[in-house]
Protein backbone atom coordinates (compact mmCIF):
# COMPACT_ATOMS: atom_id res chain seq x y z
CA UNK A 1 0.00 0.00 0.00
CA UNK A 2 1.18 3.93 -0.92
CA UNK A 3 0.67 5.88 2.39
CA UNK A 4 0.85 9.85 1.34
CA UNK A 5 0.51 12.18 4.55
CA UNK A 6 0.81 16.21 4.56
CA UNK A 7 -1.61 18.51 5.58
CA UNK A 8 -5.27 17.80 4.70
CA UNK A 9 -5.77 21.73 2.78
CA UNK A 10 -2.59 21.02 0.73
CA UNK A 11 -2.84 17.24 -0.06
CA UNK A 12 -6.58 16.96 -0.45
CA UNK A 13 -6.03 19.45 -3.65
CA UNK A 14 -2.72 17.11 -4.81
CA UNK A 15 -4.49 13.94 -4.44
CA UNK A 16 -7.92 14.97 -6.14
CA UNK A 17 -5.46 16.05 -9.22
CA UNK A 18 -3.74 12.26 -9.23
CA UNK A 19 -4.14 9.78 -12.11
CA UNK A 20 -3.88 7.49 -9.23
CA UNK A 21 -6.85 6.11 -7.47
CA UNK A 22 -6.35 7.48 -3.51
CA UNK A 23 -8.68 7.47 -1.12
CA UNK A 24 -9.00 8.95 2.59
CA UNK A 25 -7.98 6.88 5.29
CA UNK A 26 -10.51 5.71 7.95
CA UNK A 27 -8.74 7.59 10.69
CA UNK A 28 -8.39 11.00 8.66
CA UNK A 29 -12.23 11.05 7.81
CA UNK A 30 -13.09 10.56 11.49
CA UNK A 31 -11.12 12.57 13.02
CA UNK A 32 -12.53 15.59 10.23
CA UNK A 33 -16.37 14.17 10.87
CA UNK A 34 -15.71 14.76 14.28
CA UNK A 35 -14.75 18.05 14.47
CA UNK A 36 -11.05 16.70 15.60
CA UNK A 37 -9.25 17.79 12.70
CA UNK A 38 -8.46 21.69 10.91
CA UNK A 39 -7.95 21.97 6.99
CA UNK A 40 -4.30 22.43 8.35
CA UNK A 41 -3.79 19.31 10.36
CA UNK A 42 -1.81 16.11 8.56
CA UNK A 43 -4.20 13.65 6.56
CA UNK A 44 -3.49 10.83 5.12
CA UNK A 45 -4.42 8.72 1.64
CA UNK A 46 -4.08 5.20 0.72
CA UNK A 47 -3.63 3.24 -2.50
CA UNK A 48 -3.26 -0.10 -2.78
CA UNK A 49 -0.59 -1.65 -5.20
CA UNK A 50 -1.49 -5.08 -4.77
CA UNK A 51 -3.90 -7.84 -3.46
CA UNK A 52 -1.24 -10.62 -2.27
CA UNK A 53 -2.45 -11.37 1.41
CA UNK A 54 -0.49 -10.53 4.35
CA UNK A 55 1.15 -14.53 4.43
CA UNK A 56 2.46 -14.03 0.58
CA UNK A 57 5.39 -11.71 1.37
CA UNK A 58 7.01 -12.67 -2.03
CA UNK A 59 3.13 -12.01 -4.33
CA UNK A 60 3.58 -8.81 -2.13
CA UNK A 61 6.97 -7.43 -3.30
CA UNK A 62 6.23 -8.36 -7.04
CA UNK A 63 3.47 -6.80 -6.90
CA UNK A 64 4.82 -3.86 -5.71
CA UNK A 65 7.48 -3.70 -8.01
CA UNK A 66 4.98 -4.17 -11.05
CA UNK A 67 2.71 -1.82 -9.45
CA UNK A 68 5.69 1.02 -9.08
CA UNK A 69 7.43 0.06 -12.62
CA UNK A 70 4.07 0.97 -14.09
CA UNK A 71 2.99 3.46 -12.01
CA UNK A 72 6.67 5.14 -12.26
CA UNK A 73 6.09 8.51 -13.73
CA UNK A 74 2.98 9.46 -11.86
CA UNK A 75 4.33 8.71 -8.68
CA UNK A 76 7.35 11.21 -9.33
CA UNK A 77 4.71 13.56 -10.06
CA UNK A 78 2.68 12.92 -6.91
CA UNK A 79 5.59 13.09 -5.17
CA UNK A 80 6.77 16.30 -6.02
CA UNK A 81 3.43 17.98 -5.58
CA UNK A 82 2.56 20.56 -2.57
CA UNK A 83 1.68 19.30 0.21
CA UNK A 84 3.36 15.73 0.17
CA UNK A 85 4.98 15.72 2.95
CA UNK A 86 5.69 11.93 3.20
CA UNK A 87 5.17 8.80 1.09
CA UNK A 88 5.43 5.28 2.66
CA UNK A 89 5.37 1.86 0.68
CA UNK A 90 3.89 -0.12 3.31
CA UNK A 91 4.07 -4.03 3.59
CA UNK A 92 1.18 -5.37 5.75
CA UNK A 93 2.84 -8.83 6.82
CA UNK A 94 1.32 -11.65 9.25
CA UNK A 95 3.10 -13.56 11.34
CA UNK A 96 1.66 -16.46 13.06
CA UNK A 97 2.00 -16.26 16.71
CA UNK A 98 3.80 -20.18 16.68
CA UNK A 99 6.52 -18.85 14.90
CA UNK A 100 9.80 -18.22 16.33
CA UNK A 101 11.60 -16.44 14.17
CA UNK A 102 10.31 -14.64 10.21
CA UNK A 103 12.40 -13.46 7.95
CA UNK A 104 11.84 -11.47 3.96
CA UNK A 105 14.00 -10.38 1.45
CA UNK A 106 13.70 -6.93 -0.24
CA UNK A 107 15.24 -7.21 -3.76
CA UNK A 108 17.69 -4.90 -5.02
CA UNK A 109 14.79 -3.76 -7.88
CA UNK A 110 12.08 -2.51 -4.82
CA UNK A 111 14.76 -1.00 -3.19
CA UNK A 112 15.71 1.04 -6.15
CA UNK A 113 12.64 2.01 -7.37
CA UNK A 114 12.00 3.30 -3.53
CA UNK A 115 14.80 4.96 -3.90
CA UNK A 116 14.17 7.03 -6.91
CA UNK A 117 10.70 7.73 -6.02
CA UNK A 118 11.16 8.94 -2.35
CA UNK A 119 9.66 6.49 -0.80
CA UNK A 120 10.16 5.04 2.83
CA UNK A 121 9.60 1.78 3.23
CA UNK A 122 7.63 0.45 6.10
CA UNK A 123 6.71 -3.35 7.24
CA UNK A 124 3.57 -3.53 9.87
CA UNK A 125 3.65 -6.98 11.29
CA UNK A 126 0.49 -8.30 12.51
CA UNK A 127 0.62 -11.35 14.91
CA UNK A 128 -1.88 -13.63 13.36
CA UNK A 129 -3.29 -17.13 15.26
CA UNK A 130 -3.74 -19.79 13.05
CA UNK A 131 -6.91 -22.02 13.81
CA UNK A 132 -8.51 -24.58 12.61
CA UNK A 133 -11.93 -23.75 11.28
CA UNK A 134 -14.83 -25.76 10.33
CA UNK A 135 -13.49 -27.79 7.70
CA UNK A 136 -10.02 -28.64 9.16
CA UNK A 137 -7.81 -25.82 7.50
CA UNK A 138 -5.97 -23.29 9.17
CA UNK A 139 -7.01 -19.46 8.69
CA UNK A 140 -5.32 -16.30 10.11
CA UNK A 141 -6.98 -14.34 11.99
CA UNK A 142 -5.54 -10.70 13.02
CA UNK A 143 -4.45 -10.26 16.62
CA UNK A 144 -5.09 -6.78 16.47
CA UNK A 145 -7.75 -4.43 14.90
CA UNK A 146 -5.43 -1.69 13.25
CA UNK A 147 -7.40 0.86 11.09
CA UNK A 148 -4.74 0.94 8.12
CA UNK A 149 -5.84 -3.11 7.62
CA UNK A 150 -9.26 -1.79 6.52
CA UNK A 151 -8.08 -1.86 2.50
CA UNK A 152 -9.45 0.69 -0.17
CA UNK A 153 -10.20 0.11 -3.74
CA UNK A 154 -6.79 -1.06 -5.30
CA UNK A 155 -5.24 1.65 -7.59
CA UNK A 156 -5.38 0.80 -11.35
Amino acid sequence: MIRISGPYDRISVSVLGASLDFSEAVATVRKRRLGQATERDSATFLCVVGDADGDDVPAQIEDAVRFLTRHRAEMKELRSRDGVDLAVLDFAWDVPLDRSYQWNRFPRMLLDLCVDLDLDLEISVYAVDHKPDSGGDSGGQSSSADPRRERPPQCQ
